[in-house]
This record gives structure tokens, sequence and C-alpha cells, in this order.
């Protein structure tokens, strides 16, 4: 394994770190995990998109976060955006 690929290892939360970060933030997981992939797993990088996103990142991401969603969810959440 080279460094960069530990280094995206080290970075990428757990499944009970993506909870937190996602229920503190009141966002769907699937939008949080949309948010982190984007992110490429950077932690300050995920926490300026989900805060303050260009219009092409909201893009990208509600994408991924449909394609990832449930087939029965109406409605994702992005803080107290919905989509």
């Amino acid at each position: 394994m080279n460094a960069k690929t530990a280094a995206i290892i080290d970075a990428t939360p757990s499944a009970d770190e993506m909870k937190q970060w996602a229920a503190c933030r009141e966002t769907s997981m699937c939008v949080a995990k949309a948010i982190w992939a984007e992110a490429g797993n950077n932690a300050a990088k995920a926490d300026r998109i989900w805060d303050d996103p260009t219009s092409e990142e909201i893009s990208r991401v509600e994408a991924a976060a449909w394609l990832a969603a449930d087939p029965d969810e109406t409605t994702l959440h992005w803080g107290e955006e919905s989509f």
C-alpha cells in the first residue's frame, strides 16, 4: 500500500463516525456519504462542502445521494435544505 492509499484509508470515517457526522448536521446518510466521496475523504474539505458548496458540488452530491438513496425515500436532507 502506498502512502496516498494509506492516507485515504486513515481519513475514511467509520460507520459510527459517519452517522455522528450526518446526525449533528441533520443530514441524510446518503448525502453525508456523497459529500465525503466528493471531498475525497478529506474531513476539512467535507466540512467545507457541507457548509459552503459550489453549485457543481451540489449537483454532484445530489446526484450521488439519490443513486445511493433507498428507493422509498422521497426527500433527502442537507442540513436545513431538502431536495
